[in-house]
């Protein structure tokens, strides 16, 4: 009788420990399923990079920093547009004066070229023309332009663009079809296009006859370029947001009637 009881006692022990060894086995096997009871995780957009190349900037980016080296890190003129952009959760890359361009530009989707200042290489000239041809978005900026400086900017001669002259104008109007983008935008001193392709689309001016800011399509890409970098340094929301909207692609869906 004794014997019984022992055999039917070890019988039930025996039968709870292979259930409490298949119900950890279940639990095992059920957490190293992936996916099975945790929810797919959405793929991450890369971020947009956009790179600014102040390396020929005759000051107004980088001040008051200089000599060199310049640091991004440390405040300067163009500090205000270089946030904006982060706030907007892109990458930022700046190309501090003096630097020669290699590859930065390879993985931007957008190129800031800020003022000419000194001379390009033939071969950072021809990276700009890969850039956009390919497909990236440039904006191409310069200053005033001292007499007898107008063909020394070989990044906007190759695009079939000329600046010309030192203007001062408090603020730049835009264009009929930007009216509410680019009008009363701070501009203080640049120079007039006096050269640009037939494709152009006139963005601003400065009165009816002094084209300071178009667009026109290269290649895969496009090209903005303006006269005047305060207009950039002076962030202005929606001059700003309109214009890197229009470089990036973005394009704000309209209203159903």
């Amino acid at each position: 009788m004794n014997r019984a009881r022992i055999r039917d006692g070890f019988r039930r022990t025996s039968a709870v420990r292979s259930s409490l060894c298949l119900a950890v086995f279940l639990v095992f096997a059920c957490s190293s399923v992936p996916g099975l009871d945790a929810k797919p995780r959405a793929k991450q957009r890369p971020k947009l990079r956009i790179v600014i190349d102040a390396s020929r900037d005759g000051g107004a980016w980088w001040f008051p920093q200089g000599p060199a080296p310049f640091d991004s890190e440390k405040w300067h003129q163009g500090s205000e547009l270089a946030a904006y952009f982060k706030g907007r959760g892109w990458e930022v890359i700046e190309i501090p004066r003096g630097a020669r361009l290699t590859n930065q530009m390879e993985g931007a989707s957008i190129v800031v070229r800020v003022n000419q200042y000194g001379t390009y290489m033939q071969t950072e000239v021809d990276a700009y023309r890969e850039f956009v041809r390919k497909g990236g978005s440039l904006l191409l900026v310069t200053g005033f332009v001292r007499e007898n400086e107008g063909e020394n900017d070989s990044v906007a001669k190759q695009f079939g663009l000329r600046f010309e002259g030192v203007i001062e104008a408090a603020v730049m109007h835009s264009a009929a079809a930007y009216r509410k983008d680019f009008d009363e935008t701070i501009y203080q001193i640049g120079s007039i296009v006096v050269r640009y392709p037939k494709s152009t689309q006139p963005l601003a001016q400065l009165g009816r006859d002094r084209l300071v800011m178009g667009m026109f399509r290269f290649g895969r890409g496009k090209i903005v370029f303006l006269s005047s970098v305060f207009s950039l340094l002076h962030v202005r929301q929606r001059f700003t947001t309109r214009l890197f909207d229009e470089l990036a692609n973005v394009h704000p869906r309209k209203k159903r009637n």
